[in-house]
């Protein structure tokens, strides 16, 4: 499931499944894509969680900032 929120100046993107899951912290150490995402999530000053084990799927949780008039909200 996909959802999207936006409130308080702030995006919000929850991503789920119920799929096979891994070790997110084993993940991150293999130099593949959750770092990456991490990566580019951090340069647009957000924060970004993944929460899944073997079994039990994937729970990703991005929050953003949204985007006003020309700037990022706060920004010149």
């Amino acid at each position: 499931s996909v959802r999207v929120i936006a409130k308080g100046g702030m995006m919000e993107l929850f991503i789920e499944d119920t799929g096979a899951g891994f070790d997110p912290h084993e993940a991150y150490n293999n130099g593949g894509g959750l770092g990456g995402m991490r990566e580019r999530v951090r340069l647009l000053e957000g924060s970004l969680e993944i929460e899944s084990a073997p079994g039990r799927g994937v729970r990703t949780s991005i929050r953003l900032p949204l985007i006003t008039g020309g700037g990022r909200k706060g920004k010149p």
